[in-house]
């Protein structure tokens, strides 16, 4: 049975200074707090804030969020972004060196791009600057505010954390995002020992029905190709039936997975943990300990619970990676990609094998965020003498590319997949209206240019419809 703890978060939502946004660029529909929590809808009662597929409301997601974990000269201290018992989170919603002020400051809120972007590099000097997807979503938090931990702990790591989300509109990215966790210590001493995971309450409409799956590290054979899939965690449905209410439209249920995609050294997973609303570890101690691949209950080492899920119920899971030292004033960076995919045939009941649905879309995540990590981040989008009149267009609006004086400059536009759709060679002042090389429109989404001539840039622009 669901808490409902979500209620004392409400108060503070009210008074601006929480934060909450949403992704809506593709298939879900995600909600995204500034103070670790994600997925739950805190605007309602005991309610879930992560449904795909668009424009279905079907549910998959109840709440989830961070727990990042570290071993003290003292103490062993985990800061939970997420407890799927109460919902509750123990960071505040600004960094660690503001949080004395009370919260005060409205700049401590998640910006958006398009909109609210970018974020100012006065308050947030590791704020990014360009958008990188169709829609970003950035925010940060920190966990020194001992009033926001659960006793008998009272203090948290000094841990900042930037969250940034990347959604993409088109079809081959419309069934997964990204998420980003800069974890920062700003501190004149290091983190030893530190673990991340991704806490995930997962509840495909109704939340006592559901299965939970594992892929450490498996080989498909899918569409005449080899997909390596690593690190996923997913959620589905027991019997694949889902009746209409306020938590479901319609549609067979499919699955939820949760996939680690970078952490650094690739250090991977430490451990996938089954969680049920009666076996959470609710003491730093045994959170470190289940965060590092030990069943606290007995002291085993049991990293990944890898045998099979039978029993249907209100199920959660942990996602956890590590351990990685971070130094003074170092950053360690973790991404995971969010999937929702078909999984099985409507009215099929227990357990599932047929995970090629989700190597498919592993597949397409994995594409795009290698695509993802060769944009490059410094920078306003095209600078100095050569400048773009907007980075968004249309054929009714052509953008306009301002070139740098003297001799002639190529501008080609390669779409995300790395193919050049179309090339441009001018002086002066080229404009483009979005057609391709064989004057036919291209699709609207996300398209990066490439100047080259005397004044070589790199850039990227929207194309809408």
């Amino acid at each position: 049975m669901k808490k409902c703890a979500l209620l004392v978060l409400l108060p503070c939502i009210a008074l601006a200074i929480y934060s909450m946004d949403s992704l809506t660029v593709n298939h879900w529909r995600v909600m995204i707090y500034n103070e670790g929590t994600w997925g739950a809808d805190l605007s309602q009662l005991n309610f879930p804030g992560g449904s795909w597929p668009a424009p279905l409301r079907n549910s998959y997601i109840f709440g989830a969020g961070i727990w990042i974990g570290s071993i003290t000269p003292s103490e062993t201290l985990v800061t939970v972004g997420y407890d799927p018992n109460s919902g509750a989170t123990e960071f505040g919603p600004a960094l660690c060196r503001y949080w004395r002020g009370g919260y005060a400051d409205s700049a401590d809120r998640i910006y958006k791009h398009p909109g609210d972007w970018p974020p100012p590099l006065g308050r947030f000097p590791m704020a990014p600057q360009n958008w990188r997807s169709d829609q970003d979503l950035w925010c940060c938090f920190g966990d020194s505010d001992p009033g926001l931990h659960v006793a008998p702990e009272t203090s948290g790591l000094g841990v900042d954390v930037a969250l940034t989300v990347y959604g993409f509109a088109d079809s081959a990215a419309s069934d997964f995002f990204f998420l980003k966790y800069d974890v920062l210590n700003n501190n004149d001493y290091p983190f030893d020992s530190l673990l991340i995971a991704m806490a995930m309450d997962a509840d495909i409409g109704d939340a006592t029905d559901d299965l939970v799956g594992f892929i450490h590290d498996k080989l498909f054979q899918v569409q005449g190709e080899t997909i390596r899939v690593r690190n996923t965690g997913f959620c589905y449905d027991n019997n694949n039936i889902e009746r209409h209410s306020d938590r479901w439209d319609s549609g067979a249920p499919g699955m939820v997975a949760v996939s680690l995609l970078s952490s650094p050294d690739d250090v991977g997973l430490s451990a996938f943990k089954l969680f049920s609303i009666d076996v959470d570890p609710v003491t730093d101690p045994t959170r470190y300990q289940t965060m590092a691949g030990y069943n606290y209950r007995t002291g085993y080492y049991e990293p990944f619970d890898t045998t099979g899920d039978q029993a249907p119920g209100d199920k959660r899971f942990l996602e956890a990676s590590g351990p990685v030292d971070v130094p003074a004033h170092g950053t360690a960076t973790f991404w995971y990609a969010i999937i929702g995919s078909p999984f099985g045939d409507p009215g099929e009941v227990g357990p599932k094998h047929d995970t090629s649905e989700l190597a498919i879309r592993y597949r397409a995540a994995q594409e795009r965020f290698r695509q993802l990590l060769g944009v490059q981040e410094p920078g306003p989008v095209v600078p100095t003498t050569t400048t773009l009149c907007s980075s968004i267009f249309s054929p009714s609006a052509p953008l306009c590319i301002r070139l740098g004086e003297g001799p002639t400059h190529t501008v080609t536009a390669f779409d995300l997949t790395g193919r050049p759709v179309r090339k441009l060679t001018g002086r002066g002042v080229i404009t483009w209206d979005g057609t391709g090389k064989n004057g036919q429109m291209l699709p609207a989404g996300v398209y990066f240019l490439q100047v080259t001539g005397p004044d070589s840039r790199t850039g990227k622009v929207v194309l809408e419809r």
